[in-house]
C-alpha cells in the first residue's frame, strides 16, 4: 500500500502535466502572424428591434408607438423609411429590421438615439445595431 499510493499519485501528476504542455504547444503552433481577414456582413441591418413576450403578450402600446414614430420621423425629414416587419409569435412577437440606407449618417444616429430613448421604458424589447435581420421564424 505504501508503494501503490505514491505510484498512483505520481502517474496522475505526470499525466496532468503532459496535458498542459500539449495545450500550450498547440496554442503556439496555431498562432499565425498574418493579418486576419475582416468580413463585412452585407445583410446586416442598421437597426433591428425585437419585441418579444414572456407569456403575457408583447407591449402593444409601446409597439404601436414605435411603428408610428417611424412614420412621423420620415415625415419630419421628408424621406420614406423602409423597414421589414415580421410577426413570429402567438402573443404579438415581432421583429423590425431597418437598413436606414435612405438616411444620412447623422440622420441614422438621430433616429437610433430617439428610438432608444422611446423604447427605454419597454421591458420586453431587444435593440441591435449593425445586426443581421433574424430569419423568419416558424409559428
Amino acid at each position: 500500500m505504501k508503494i501503490i499510493l505514491p505510484l498512483v499519485f505520481a502517474i496522475i501528476m505526470i499525466s496532468c502535466k503532459n496535458n498542459k504542455t500539449t495545450t500550450t504547444i498547440a496554442k503556439y503552433e496555431d498562432r499565425s502572424d498574418s493579418i486576419p481577414e475582416i468580413k463585412i456582413d452585407t445583410n446586416a441591418c442598421r437597426l433591428v428591434i425585437v419585441f418579444y413576450s414572456i407569456g403575457e403578450g408583447s407591449e402593444f402600446p409601446i409597439f404601436n408607438a414605435f411603428e408610428d414614430s417611424i412614420g412621423s420621423y420620415s415625415q419630419k425629414i421628408g424621406k420614406t423609411i423602409d423597414y421589414m416587419k415580421t410577426s413570429w409569435g402567438r402573443e404579438g412577437e415581432t421583429d423590425f429590421c431597418l437598413k436606414l440606407n435612405e438616411l444620412s449618417q447623422t440622420e441614422q444616429e438621430d433616429f437610433i438615439s430617439k428610438t432608444r430613448l422611446q423604447l427605454k421604458i419597454a421591458k420586453w424589447v431587444h435593440i441591435y445595431e449593425n445586426y443581421p435581420c433574424p430569419p423568419r421564424r416558424r409559428r
